[in-house]
């Protein structure tokens, strides 16, 4: 069973990251042995949780997208696609009122 991790993500899992993301934690760690926490060190914190906040953001994205796509055809999976389609912000002009079917392509 996997274990739980930060914001309820599995971590069963291997999640890659930006190089600066990786870096801004290890500086990060480097600056936190200190008793107080520099502006700098408040920098990167607030630039580690920007990155991922991003990262989940897109993460989710991507798992409604797969939902989406593996899903059978039918009223289950348009209601999928609405999901996607609203984490992923797309605008309504680009998309369509309903999925076409490849063979209408």
């Amino acid at each position: 069973m996997p274990v739980q991790g930060l914001m309820g993500c599995s971590m069963s899992k291997n999640i890659l990251v930006s190089e600066k993301l990786f870096c801004d934690v290890y500086r990060l760690i480097y600056f936190l042995d200190d008793v107080n926490i520099s502006d700098e060190a408040r920098k990167l914190c607030l630039s580690i949780e920007a990155e991922i906040s991003d990262k989940i953001r897109r993460k989710k994205i991507r798992d409604a997208f797969t939902a989406y796509k593996t899903a059978p055809p039918g009223p289950a999976r348009e209601s999928l696609r609405q999901v996607y389609i609203e984490l992923a912000q797309i605008h309504r002009s680009f998309v369509s009122s309903h999925e076409l079917p490849y063979s209408s392509l």
